[in-house]
């Protein structure tokens, strides 16, 4: 976190139980419409095969908003005034479009985030779809932070990060892990960025399944003009559900066989850190761990180990 908005630690609890928090769901109404002072201003919608980019594109122009496209492809190109191909995956692609649109003084006051809702390869190995998600979730969303954060705003843009089958809301039992990179940036980004905000929309995966219909555009339509205030939202059929963090009150453990084997090996990423240290030196003491360090720098010559 940029050391101008680092906050400070808060003080730490006497009693280790109560140090822990978890996310709740709680229901709330659909998002009213607002009067938007943002409404001559372009919402950049970076769009893919699915039908509900193409449908979503349509129900923002017959609100009266100026759409900008921007598809994924193999190449990066300018098709036209409004829309462009870019690789969701190059960073130099999505900043030149930007810049782009900032030279044209048509920078967007929103963007809509569909990349990762293209339809999957059933022929895609392991390998290829992790690949294919870390450029449309992760690498996308830092290089157009960064983009756009450069840039710098009059007033907050906003972008709508929308997913499906990311969060977990009621013990669905199945939701894709590698997509959870969506989440992550968007927390990190918008603390590193405060020009930007970030919304998270999540999606139930049957609404794939079903095509994507006329409501679910409807609400996500309603999220992005109405200017809700609520960063992370899951949709579950006519439900719409808040993330709130909550205390967790956890209480001591008292017998019952240990979630620690007696020399076993484990693996410690990070493991040179301070953290990394720490847990290793408990583990060795506590099980007689055999320990594996990783860490992205190498040790010291043996001679400054004491020192170390």
């Amino acid at each position: 976190m940029s050391k101008g908005y680092r906050s400070e630690p808060a003080p730490r609890r006497g009693d280790p139980g109560d140090w822990f928090y978890t996310q709740e769901w709680r229901r709330t109404v659909a998002p009213l419409d607002a009067p938007s002072l943002r409404k001559d201003r372009p919402i950049l919608v970076l769009g893919s095969d699915s039908p509900l980019s193409a449908r979503l594109v349509e129900a923002l122009r017959a609100e009266g908003r100026p759409v900008l496209l921007a598809l994924a492809g193999d190449t990066c190109m300018r098709g036209g005034p409004d829309w462009f191909v870019v690789r969701p995956g190059e960073g130099g692609d999505i900043e030149a479009m930007i810049d782009s649109l900032r030279a044209e003084n048509r920078l967007p006051a929103d963007v809509v985030h569909l990349w990762t809702l293209a339809p999957k390869s059933p022929q895609a190995g392991p390998v290829a779809r992790f690949e294919r998600v870390r450029d449309r979730a992760f690498r996308s969303l830092l290089s157009l932070a960064r983009a756009l954060g450069r840039r710098g705003f009059e007033s907050k843009a906003c972008i709508h990060v929308i997913s499906n089958g990311v969060q977990e809301v009621a013990g669905e039992g199945s939701f894709a892990p590698l997509a959870a990179l969506l989440l992550g940036t968007c927390r990190v980004a918008a603390s590193e960025l405060p020009g930007l905000r970030f919304r998270s929309i999540d999606l139930h995966e049957a609404e794939e399944e079903a095509g994507f219909g006329p409501d679910v555009v409807r609400r996500i339509l309603a999220e992005v003009v109405s200017e809700a205030p609520d960063d992370v939202v899951a949709l579950r059929g006519r439900e719409r559900l808040v993330a709130h963090v909550a205390p967790l009150r956890l209480g001591a453990r008292h017998g019952g066989p240990s979630w620690l084997r007696e020399r076993g090996v484990y693996l410690i990423t990070g493991g040179l850190g301070g953290i990394g240290l720490t847990l290793a030196e408990h583990l060795a003491r506590k099980v007689r761990a055999r320990l594996v360090l990783l860490g992205r720098r190498g040790l010291p010559a043996r001679d400054a180990w004491g020192a170390w």
